[in-house]
């Protein structure tokens, strides 16, 4: 035997998509937060270089000279800061710094520019290398005059923080990915185990002990409710498994009493020397038999077809009270030979949509049962009722009754009240169950009550031909 291919653990897989919603989500995050962070310090570089252009200025009105202790002996790998340039309307510089050692000419002043005060990126001519921020604006100076003031600084901080942040998220996100996942996992077999007990639960399970049940820790959350439909299927799965053994010990012992008789029979004859009339006799029984074991047979075909839907129906307009003439017409000869009597009364126009043939069956087995079981002499019922939505047909006897204890199983298969007596009377404890199915096919209800004159009484509601049954 190969051996069997191992599954795809779904922990692994809702661990691995956890983790890639986590990746994703940190990334973007990490890229928002970056965009975020670059607003933040170009911000923060322009509100620097606005004071010191209004440090420019204060300079260029006092006559003196802008003067940054920190950009005047700059160290080797410091980056040179700020850069200033003050020119009147004829573009004369009046005060001019630049950090030691980066004498680079910033760009002239242009009212428009100005007149926006906006600040903008420059790459200096002389350090192909170095990026600055610019910020030009006019400025009243000394009689009314105005004043270009051009102020500069380097963006290699901002660039260096926002490095900095970049490579401490490239630090980062793997670990907060690893651990994202790592957790996942851990909680994807938390939340599956559940699961992995009732897979090992339900493997145990077999046709010996379907009574079994898998556990249901809370039946409102999605895994109870899964533990619960499939106990539900389990309780079915184990009623249909308890029927077909019923009604597999039900039909051998059915079919084993009908052989037993014929053996006996045959072996009875062939012991003792008969006359051709006690060998008519002989066969005559084991013919019975035979008789017996078809009629049996065909029964049980029958609901076969039906419990596997195999029984095509050919619906038609059918009056329930025409059904019911016909049928006592056809039991007449029973009824005959035991002095009884069949009664078919009610209403005109009660008709159905049915298939006669399948529908016939079910009102001839229960007539043929009452005729059966009521005495010499009984009265047996046909009675149709019209009504507006369903129409309703009664077959009631004179006989000894259905106890109450009996009536919750007096449709199953095989099920006999009087087991002796129905069985002498030649029944197969199969009529019932048939006409229960016939009924139940055309859309319509049958229940076993108590008469209205005493025996008992079989109700058949069944769907006006104004509704469409289902099936």
């Amino acid at each position: 035997m190969e051996p069997r291919p191992r599954p795809r653990s779904l922990r692994t897989r809702l661990a691995a998509w956890f983790a890639l919603t986590i990746s994703v989500v940190l990334v973007l995050f990490a890229c928002l937060t970056w965009l975020a962070l670059g607003k933040i310090l170009e911000a923060q570089l322009d509100d620097q270089l606005e004071a010191d252009a209004e440090a420019a200025l204060a300079a260029a009105l006092a006559g003196t000279a802008v003067f940054f202790p920190s950009d005047a002996t700059p160290a080797p790998d410091t980056p040179p800061l700020r850069w200033i340039e003050v020119r009147d309307r004829e573009m004369r510089l009046l005060i001019r710094h630049a950090p030691h050692g980066f004498d680079i000419r910033l760009p002239l002043p242009s009212e428009e520019a100005a007149a926006r005060g906006r600040a903008f990126d420059y790459a200096p001519p002389e350090l192909p290398r170095q990026r600055l921020r610019v910020l030009e604006a006019l400025r009243a100076g000394p009689g009314g005059a105005l004043l270009a003031v051009v102020v500069a600084r380097s963006l290699d901080p901002m660039q260096r923080e926002q490095a900095d942040f970049l490579r401490t998220s490239a630090a980062i996100l793997p670990l907060g990915i690893l651990l994202a996942g790592v957790a996942a996992y851990v909680i994807a077999g938390r939340l599956l185990r559940p699961v992995g007990q009732m897979a090992e639960r339900a493997e145990r399970i077999t046709a010996n002990n379907l009574s079994d049940r898998l556990p249901v820790d809370d039946p409102d959350n999605e895994l109870g409710h899964l533990a619960v439909v499939f106990n539900r299927t389990f309780a079915r799965l184990e009623e249909s498994f308890d029927r077909l053994r019923r009604f597999t010990a039900d039909a051998s012992h059915e079919l084993r009493t009908p052989l037993t008789v014929l053996r006996s029979v045959g072996e009875a004859g062939l012991r003792q020397e008969a006359s051709a009339e006690d060998l008519r006799d002989t066969v005559g029984s084991m013919l019975e038999e035979a008789d017996r074991m078809t009629a049996l047979v065909e029964s049980l075909l029958l609901l076969a077809r039906a419990d596997g839907g195999e029984t095509p129906l050919e619906r038609a307009p059918l009056d329930l009270l025409e059904l019911c003439r016909e049928m006592a017409d056809d039991l007449g000869i029973l009824a005959e030979e035991k002095g009884q009597s069949v009664e078919t009364l009610g209403d005109e126009g009660a008709v159905v949509l049915a298939d006669r043939g399948v529908l016939g069956l079910a009102v001839m087995n229960l007539l043929d049962n009452a005729l059966k079981y009521a005495p010499g002499g009984a009265r047996v019922r046909l009675r149709v009722e019209r009504g507006p939505k369903r129409h309703c047909l009664r077959v009631e006897d004179d006989g000894p009754g259905i106890p109450a204890g009996d009536l919750p199983r007096i449709f199953d298969r095989f099920y006999r009240v009087l087991p002796d007596r129905s069985r002498a009377s030649g029944g197969t404890g199969l009529g019932l169950s048939i006409a229960k199915w016939a009924v139940t096919i055309h859309g319509g209800s049958i229940e076993a009550v108590a008469g209205s004159e005493g025996g008992a009484a079989f109700v058949i509601r069944l769907p006006a031909a104004l509704e469409t049954p289902p099936g």
